[in-house]
């Protein structure tokens, strides 16, 4: 039950990294084309 929580805990943090880094580049494309 514990690993299972935490497994899940885990690739929701995942998904904010990811997210947060997709946010950052498309930001960073954003500044160097204007």
């Amino acid at each position: 039950m514990e690993k299972k929580d935490n497994e899940r805990s885990k690739s929701l943090l995942v998904v904010i990294l990811e997210s947060s880094l997709f946010s950052t580049m498309y930001n960073t494309s954003q500044y160097e084309d204007g």
